[in-house]
């Protein structure tokens, strides 16, 4: 349990050693830029719409599924990484 709780806030050295300006973990619309699974809009459309975030100390968790998911786009399960425009 303590190595869990270590890692998890260890996320804002991860990005930074990345080079990702930004980043969270969870389910969104994919950025730039994802360790975990990626997915289509289809197969997520069953999925409820919501865009919430919240941090455990330095860990960034969001989830955010459009209430129209495009086909199209792809979605991030897990750590997404944003690194800028």
């Amino acid at each position: 349990m303590l190595a869990c709780a270590a890692s998890t806030q260890l996320q804002p050295f991860l990005l930074k050693s990345l080079g990702a300006l930004d980043g969270s973990f969870g389910l969104r619309p994919m950025s730039h830029a994802c360790a975990g699974l990626r997915l289509n809009g289809a197969s997520i459309g069953w999925l409820p719409a919501a865009d919430f975030s919240f941090s455990i100390g330095l860990f960034s968790v969001r989830y955010w599924v459009d209430e129209e998911a495009w086909p199209e786009r792809p979605y991030c399960i897990g750590q997404d990484f944003w690194f800028g425009e």
